[in-house]
């Protein structure tokens, strides 16, 4: 399987890795010798790009991306979490 992605800043260029693990270190790998934003927002799609799925939004942590909750995943925690 591949995953590709794009960063907000970088519109339409794709990133192709096999594996989530080898996306999260090229990130790191630019951010480390190009600079950059490090809260950057990668949008991550399973597939490539001809038959993608959309994964998600992804920050990046240490190296790995992680996921990012939905707007609506954290209104509902925030719902569901408070007590009166």
């Amino acid at each position: 399987m591949y995953y590709a992605s794009t960063a907000e800043a970088d519109g339409e260029v794709f990133i192709i890795k096999k594996t989530m693990k080898e996306l999260g270190k090229y990130y790191q790998r630019n951010l480390e010798v190009f600079g950059g934003n490090a809260d950057a927002e990668y949008i991550v799609f399973r597939g490539k790009p001809s038959n993608k799925t959309y994964q998600g939004h992804y920050t990046l942590h240490n190296g790995r991306l992680k996921k990012k909750p939905s707007l609506l995943e954290t209104l509902l925690g925030s719902v569901f979490t408070t007590t009166d």
